[in-house]
Formats: structure tokens, sequence, C-alpha cells
């Protein structure tokens, strides 16, 4: 995948990009999670996207 380029910015940039851990972590309890994985993946997403995402000025 070396080289692969997502627009005029290359992935690797873009996903530096990103700004990480920028609130507290919620716990994750591996003895509530459901069993199947798509369950917990979907319910991450849908409150990700609740979430929003930041505001940033490069």
């Amino acid at each position: 995948m070396a080289g692969f380029r997502g627009g005029d910015v290359g992935v690797r940039q873009r996903l530096r990009g990103i700004e990480v851990f920028a609130r507290p972590l919620p716990r994750f309890g591996p003895e509530q999670a459901p069993a199947e994985p798509v369950a917990l993946f979907l319910g991450w997403l849908a409150e990700a996207v609740a979430a929003g995402f930041p505001t940033r000025t490069p």
C-alpha cells in the first residue's frame, strides 16, 4: 500500500492530522460487550457520530 494517495494529501498525513484522545476515554468492560462484534462496532459508530467531530484549524 506504499505510495497510496488519498487526493492531494497522503493517507498517512491525513491520519496523523486527526486529534487523538482529546477527551477522557470511556471504560470498557469486555464482560458487558455484546457477543456479536458487529453490534459492538455499530454501537461505537453511533456514539462517535452523535458526539460529532472537533473543528480544527490548521
